[in-house]
């Protein structure tokens, strides 16, 4: 039996499953809870995480630590994950598919003279960031950031548009909401949204954008009593506390397709990309 809001669903007012009737989720990460309301799960059991009540963020063993180029290290540790699905007309195709993952980033390298609480040394672990996630470093495709803003609650929001997608306006299209904001010292939360059209992308990715900046801007974070006071410490010192959008002056790789046969091709490098950005204290 088809919910009210299924049946009324358009282009304007889309259907997903769970959104008016959200799972609350909370995670106590050592003293600092996180609170979001999400729509249900939608069938993929592969894409499924659920969401755990507490994770020490303090413990080495819950993080993946990643060294690239001997420059760097940090852990990565995903939190949860939720996939859904957005409908618009009855006995119409979906119009999209949306991701929302919860990550903790732990920073083994930050000099200690930096601190994610201060907003001039966040933006460049910021920068830092979206280069390994969607930048040169991890892809040869070109991403463009877009929408750079501090939501009310407090979470840093930026879009990441993969621009081979963009040339084509009759192809779908995907992209990125991140959510970046800080726990500790060295250790910071990423929200991520990977959202994929699959109707006429000029339209589709309105929508999406708008439910997704919705559901990371819902995020509630409250900060341990421990952290709120480092944070208050650190901003207090810092020079300049308004948040402002990162120089992201990349050079992305150039590269070629090369068809190996009818069904088959590959990508040729033909540039070698931009160098990795490095930290300034």
């Amino acid at each position: 039996m088809f919910s009210r809001y299924r049946l009324l669903a358009s282009l304007k007012r889309p259907y997903v499953k769970g959104w008016y009737n959200k799972d609350q989720l909370q995670v106590d990460l050592s003293g600092t809870t996180l609170t979001v309301g999400l729509p249900a799960h939608t069938r993929d059991p592969i894409l499924y995480q659920s969401c755990p009540s507490n994770f020490d963020l303090y413990n080495r063993d819950n993080f993946e630590f990643h060294k690239e180029e001997g420059k760097y290290a940090f852990g990565v540790a995903s939190v949860f994950n939720r996939w859904f699905q957005i409908s618009g007309p009855l006995f119409k195709k979906a119009i999209g598919l949306s991701t929302f993952k919860a990550l903790v980033h732990f920073l083994d390298d930050l000099p200690k003279t930096m601190s994610c609480f201060n907003p001039a040394h966040f933006e460049q672990v910021i920068t830092r960031s979206l280069h390994r996630s969607r930048g040169p470093l991890n892809s040869f495709i070109p991403y463009e950031f877009h929408n750079w803003e501090v939501l009310n609650n407090g979470v840093v929001y930026v879009e990441a548009h993969d621009q081979n997608t963009l040339k084509d306006t009759q192809n779908n299209h995907y992209f990125y909401s991140y959510g970046f904001y800080p726990l500790d010292e060295n250790i910071y939360l990423m929200l991520c949204c990977k959202s994929s059209t699959l109707t006429n992308r000029e339209t589709a990715t309105l929508l999406l954008q708008s439910l997704t900046k919705d559901l990371i801007g819902s995020v509630e974070i409250k900060l341990s009593s421990r952290c709120e006071n480092l944070k208050l410490s650190t901003l207090k010192k810092a020079k300049r506390t308004v948040y402002q959008k990162p120089k992201l002056d990349w050079t992305f790789a150039t590269y070629r397709t090369h068809k190996i046969s009818p069904f088959e091709s590959e990508q040729i490098l033909v540039d070698p990309g931009s160098p990795f950005p490095n930290y300034h204290p």
